[in-house]
């Protein structure tokens, strides 16, 4: 045995001078002894010019694949065959395909080539513990890393180290080779496109939903008939290929938790977006496959039965493996029960409004009708936050509802700000019948504008949902993944129809205000010159602070309304929920937003004028109930009297 640990030690630092203990296409296994047998995994390639040191019948030492590991056997004899040591590879690189194969850059997998020489000697093959891993091809002489110590690398472009086990390189042409390293995240995936398969690096199903290696199976979109590129347009995959168009340039995400089932193969059923999300068309039915999900992946399958015969690549679905309440995220668990609360506090605007008969002036009844539509929507949002996943045609009429009532909102808004812009600018003011006529035609023509516009916008809405013109990069999904305009990457659907007609309205109340600000200080002015005894001085001196107040409150209000609405456009750009401290800003910020009905509350029906108002209403029904109650009893007794 001593004799064997001299011979590794002097060995150890020349591997490749060592023979190999099988032939070349063989690895060690254990039955009973050390036996040669054909290596069917090829993750280990060791080629040397002395092979089948087993057989030879000699003492000595030998080196060769065992148990997926490379190990260093020592032999006497030609019969006593013992491990000197094993290691998991920490000291040998990676190819990324086996000997005398090259890569395919397109299907990301290994076809034969004669032309091989990247590596000699000992090397691993493929990178089958990477779950994310990344392409970059580059020419011969231009290669996208520099080496450093013990054949680390860093990348050229971003400065990041990686460790000789997270990357493979291999060939793909004459003039081309290819660096793949292995990633942490998917991070990569909001930049470049990535599609999930189910088996790792250089492996395939076999027999069933069983990983083998294969090495030549990869990934062929070849079925998937609708393919969009990094530009957002459409394509099919003939005009995609006979145009050259690089395929290939997706990173693959590999692995999946749950049980595949096989969906059917036709080219029409599926689309694929520039994200990797996929459009899945089945029993009439379509469906939203995520990349963050893990609810897709692809891959080659074969399995051949009396009653099955697949040879192809297919999209599966993955099914989780016991059937559980998919967990409700903390965010919709506090909306809402915060919306509960925020309705409870319009309900008592609009109560408060009524009772101090608020709501029969002009004021009151643009922002009882912007109560209103804000009633409905928490409503619905309160509805959808209980009923997580209702049938699609529920969710459709939800989703409408919703759009044409988040429009309403804002243009009501809109209306209260020209309301406060009109009535700070406009010189003649009337009184008494005249100013009843008057606010009962501006009312008029502010409901057409704060529900007849918003119904304008509701239509062209539903006209493009139904109307198939659009390009798939404005083209309106609603009720595929959720019950409204939804934006998944690449689709620019919600930023058309909600935030830009939203944001012009924002634009517009920004030019009321500063217009109203003008108005406010030349009134100002104005009254300051006047003579202070003056009658008419100090009435405008009161209606002027009245009109400030009331313009202070709308400030207030548009800058809830505006605050939660830039939010929504962020988040439409940016995906709060990646990681931990983005998430809860995203919680508080919702919170804020769900709150809207108590600020409302506070900031109009908080007011001392209004709760005298209904204390006083409230007093006067009480007495007159109790006068009334005390002249049925004083007829009541003068009746008895008279009888008697």
């Amino acid at each position: 045995m001593f004799l064997f640990f001299l011979l590794f030690n002097a060995y150890a630092d020349a591997s490749q001078l060592l023979p190999k203990c099988c032939q070349v296409d063989e690895e060690v296994h254990l039955n009973v002894t050390f036996q040669c047998r054909r290596d069917v995994g090829r993750r280990w390639q060791i080629f040397t010019n002395e092979t089948q040191f087993f057989s030879r019948n000699v003492s000595g030492v030998c080196n060769d694949a065992f148990n997926d590991k490379f190990t260093y056997f020592g032999v006497k004899d030609g019969s006593k065959i013992e491990i000197l040591n094993s290691t998991i590879n920490t000291d040998f690189l990676s190819k990324c395909c086996p000997w005398n194969y090259a890569y395919n850059s397109v299907k990301h997998s290994c076809e034969e080539s004669k032309q091989d020489g990247i590596f000699t000697g000992v090397f691993r093959v493929g990178l089958p513990h990477c779950s994310v891993i990344e392409d970059i091809t580059h020419g011969h002489d231009n290669p996208p890393f520099q080496e450093i110590n013990n054949f680390n690398i860093i990348l050229n472009n971003t400065n990041k180290e990686i460790s000789k086990n997270n990357y493979c390189r291999d060939k793909v042409s004459e003039s081309l080779n290819v660096l793949r390293i292995c990633l942490d995240d998917l991070d990569v995936c909001d930049k470049k496109r990535c599609i999930r398969k189910c088996c790792p690096d250089g492996q395939s199903f076999v027999n069933g939903k069983f990983c083998k290696n294969t090495y030549v199976r990869g990934i062929d979109l070849e079925f998937i008939g609708n393919i969009e590129n990094p530009n957002g347009k459409s394509m099919s995959l003939r005009w995609v290929l006979t145009k050259n168009y690089f395929l290939g340039s997706h990173v693959l995400v590999h692995g999946y938790q749950g049980r595949p089932t096989i969906l059917p193969r036709n080219d029409k059923n599926h689309k694929l977006f520039k994200n990797g999300t996929f459009l899945e068309n089945y029993n009439n039915q379509t469906q939203l496959f995520l990349i963050h999900d893990g609810a897709y992946c692809i891959e080659h399958a074969v399995k051949k039965t009396k009653k099955l015969n697949i040879d192809n690549y297919a999209l599966f679905l993955i099914l989780p493996l016991e059937i559980k309440a998919k967990p409700i995220p903390l965010k919709i668990i506090i909306n809402r029960y915060l919306l509960c609360i925020s309705c409870s506090f319009l309900f008592l605007t609009i109560a408060f409004y009524t009772v101090s008969k608020e709501i029969e002036k002009l004021f009151g009844k643009t922002l009882i009708s912007l109560c209103v539509a804000l009633l409905v929507t928490f409503i619905l949002l309160i509805y959808l936050g209980f009923h997580q996943a209702p049938p699609k045609k529920i969710c459709l009429i939800l989703g409408f509802i919703l759009i044409y009532f988040g429009y309403c909102c804002f243009t009501w808004l809109n209306v209260m700000c020209f309301d406060i812009f009109w009535t700070f600018g406009s010189p003649k003011q009337f009184k008494g019948f005249q100013k009843q006529a008057q606010d009962k035609k501006r009312f008029f023509l502010y409901c057409l504008y704060g529900w007849g516009f918003s119904l304008l916008l509701f239509l062209i809405t539903l006209l493009f949902y139904f109307v198939d013109v659009l390009p798939e990069t404005v083209k309106i999904h609603i009720g595929e993944t959720k019950c409204l305009i939804e934006n998944p990457y690449g689709n620019f659907a919600d930023i058309v129809f909600t935030v830009i007609p939203i944001f012009l309205m924002e634009i517009v109340n920004v030019v009321l205000f500063v217009k109203t600000i003008m108005y406010c200080l030349k009134v100002k002015n104005e009254i300051n010159k006047m003579n202070d005894n003056n009658e008419s001085s100090t009435s405008r001196k009161k209606k002027f602070n009245a009109n400030k107040e009331r313009f202070l409150l709308i400030i207030k209000l548009f800058i809830i309304m505006g605050t939660s609405f830039l939010f929504e456009v962020v988040s439409s750009f940016y995906n709060f929920g990646k990681n931990d401290v983005t998430k809860y800003i995203e919680i508080i910020w919702d919170i804020l937003n769900s709150l809207q009905g108590v600020f409302i509350f506070i900031i109009f029906a908080c007011k001392r004028k209004i709760i005298q108002k209904c204390k006083l209403r409230f007093y006067k029904d009480e007495r007159r109930t109790s006068l009334s109650s005390g002249q049925t009893q004083t007829t009541s007794c003068g009746n008895n009297l008279k009888t008697t």
